[in-house]
């Protein structure tokens, strides 16, 4: 250890300005002396990882404070003096740690203290560059998260978690800017002016209407929503169960009162038409026949899959390409943009069954819109596309679906071809007569070997009706 030295008061500054700056997220970052002394750390393995203590003797190796040649002693008291707010010592004043633990991947809960959730962001607050500046207006800004495509674009979203440097500065910030509840924002409005004299910053958060709050109540959202949605998807689960004939595993068992549902489809179909029957009683061999050909249903089995994880901006033949790699033939594609999953229909149960297996040995990503292709490597952000045959009542349903969209196709049709006029029937009928290739009998007088005049004889033909624009008439 050093003899002690007569550090004057700029100097002891200069010397714990060195050691917080060898203590910040981007030192860890960079040096890797100091990751390793972490991973090292007996502490690292506990549940309280990111407060990790660091030997004052560690800083006599850094460069920036072995120019001070201090010692242990005048070191804690630097610290102790100037770096309060963002350093502390332990209890015999030879290792630090920081008030806001390190910025790593495993201890990312830890900083929610010291960050706030910001919404309704706009151009040009729509980079971590200005939205820093944005807040810094509050209080010195760490840094700011922005949300990552699932794509790995870089689309904005219009929010962001902004992590401040010190957790006092989080509930100023909610206080100055948060507009999203009118009457909250009106008392707050008058709080601005009542302690704070930078009337700017009212101002621009009046015309940025930003929902403001900090990450503790957005993760309290969080946990409220996914609640929410778990019980949801447990109610879909239990109502989906219920329909292929399986009951829900938190309700009682319930007989169906139609379990074949004949009389379902018979009311979505239409009446079929009667068979005549004779009253002579059949055979038992040709009632069994009866009921198979009953039960059996109106549509080919198995020849329609369920595809997810498509790419959503992608379009129907390059999709159908992506997917006839599988060697099958695709029918008919029902898909729509944005939606990341279809139904796709094909020409054999055969063909089902082989793009099955194909897609679910040979499982491929579609990274972009144009990608027919399609790639075999994993990817973190995505998913493989997963192709399943639909059977039982899902399968049903589909069929029925694509019925009423003939049956609507069909109304619609018909309601648009145009209503017959006498006009029209005149019309249709100069058209053939113009257009037939059998000569038009004329009823004229004969010659008595008298030459005739034109003028007095005139020979009536008669003339087509007018016709709509665009449209052709061949004489």
């Amino acid at each position: 250890m050093s003899n002690m030295h007569n550090f004057s008061d700029d100097e002891e500054y200069r010397l714990a300005h060195c050691i917080n700056n060898c203590m910040t997220d981007e030192a860890f970052e960079n040096d890797n002396t100091l990751r390793t002394l972490i991973g090292m750390s007996e502490d690292s393995l506990g549940s309280d990882s990111a407060f990790i203590d660091i030997p004052l003797e560690f800083f006599r190796t850094k460069p920036s404070v072995a120019i001070f040649d201090a010692s242990e002693e005048e070191m804690a008291l630097a610290v102790a003096k100037y770096c309060t707010i963002t350093l502390k010592l332990d209890e015999s004043l030879t290792r630090i740690t920081r008030v806001k633990p390190f910025n790593v991947d495993q201890t990312r809960n830890a900083l929610t203290p010291w960050s706030i959730y910001v919404e309704g962001l706009k151009a040009p607050y729509d980079t971590a560059d200005k939205i820093k500046d944005l807040f810094e207006k509050v209080d010195p800004v760490h840094h700011v998260v922005l949300p990552e495509a699932w794509n790995g674009t870089n689309k904005f979203f219009g929010f962001c978690f902004v992590e401040f440097n010190v957790p006092q500065s989080v509930h100023r910030a909610v206080r100055l800017f948060n507009r999203f509840d009118p009457q909250a924002s009106s008392q707050t409005k008058h709080k601005i002016k009542e302690r704070t004299t930078d009337q700017d910053v009212s101002e621009l958060a009046d015309k940025l209407e930003l929902r403001v709050m900090t990450k503790i109540d957005w993760e309290k959202l969080k946990s409220k929503y996914l609640a929410q949605q778990k019980a949801l998807e447990q109610q879909i689960k239990a109502v989906w169960e219920e329909m292929n004939g399986r009951p829900a595993p938190s309700r009682k068992p319930i007989a169906p009162q139609r379990p074949d549902h004949t009389t379902f489809i018979a009311d979505i179909r239409g009446p079929r038409p009667p068979n005549p029957r004779t009253r002579k009683t059949a055979a038992p061999s040709q009632k069994q026949s009866s009921d198979q050909d009953s039960q059996q249903p109106d549509y080919d089995q198995g020849v329609v899959v369920h595809v997810d994880n498509i790419q959503p901006r992608t379009n129907k033949s390059i999709l159908k390409k992506l997917l006839e790699k599988s060697g099958a033939t695709t029918t008919f594609v029902n898909f729509k943009k944005d939606i990341p999953s279809c139904n796709v229909r094909l020409s054999t149960a055969e063909d089902a069954q082989k793009m099955t297996t194909y897609f679910t040995d040979h499982p491929t990503t579609q990274l972009q819109a144009d990608d027919a292709q399609g790639t075999r490597d994993v990817i973190n952000a995505l998913a493989p596309l997963k192709v399943r045959i639909l059977a039982g009542k899902e399968e049903e349903i589909y069929w029925q679906t694509q019925e009423k969209k003939k049956e609507r196709f069909s109304q619609v049709r018909q309601t648009r071809k145009p209503n017959h006029t006498p006009s029209q029937d005149a019309s249709s009928g100069a058209e053939s007569s113009s257009t037939s290739t059998t000569p038009m009998k004329l009823d004229v007088a004969p010659n008595d070997g008298k030459k005739s005049k034109r003028s007095e004889t005139p020979i009536s033909i008669p003339q087509p009706a007018k016709k709509p624009k665009n449209t052709h008439v061949h004489f």
